[in-house]
């Protein structure tokens, strides 16, 4: 009856070939040495005379390069700004249309809904220049 099996299943009926023959080991597995390796100990004054010839020179971690970027960053913004402020002349400015002190900053509120097509919301300021100080410092007040 299995004769009639396709050859696919016939190769699953055919005996598995001989286990290979080991000879068997004079001694029991607890007494053979199984490593020849020693320590390290015997390389350590190498090692000190080595540490003395040539000293560890440690490198930045891409992390503490991080962080010092970010530091440095962050002294040239105080920088920049700490001088922009000493020499800010809003008198010579020509891009300032009227009274540069008749001038108030306002904050635009962000879009709380990303527009289609923009990645961020939309970010700015605004200037309001007033004909009279009196006006600007009535604003102010309420």
């Amino acid at each position: 009856m299995t004769d009639k099996l396709p050859p696919p299943l016939l190769a699953l009926f055919q005996p598995r070939p001989p286990l290979r023959y080991v000879t068997p080991i004079d001694r029991a597995p607890e007494d053979v040495k199984r490593s020849t390796f020693g320590g390290v100990a015997q390389f350590l004054p190498d090692l000190k005379e080595y540490g003395e010839e040539h000293p560890y020179n440690a490198t930045e971690s891409w992390i503490q390069r991080k962080l010092r970027q970010k530091q440095e960053k962050k002294e040239n913004l105080d920088k920049h700004l700490t001088d922009g402020l000493q020499d800010y002349e809003p008198t010579n400015d020509a891009q300032a249309r009227g009274d540069p002190f008749k001038t108030l900053f306002i904050r635009i509120v962000k879009d709380t809904v990303t527009p289609k097509g923009s990645k961020k919301p939309h970010k700015g300021y605004a200037f309001i220049v007033y004909e009279r100080e009196k006006d600007m410092k009535g604003i102010i007040a309420t």
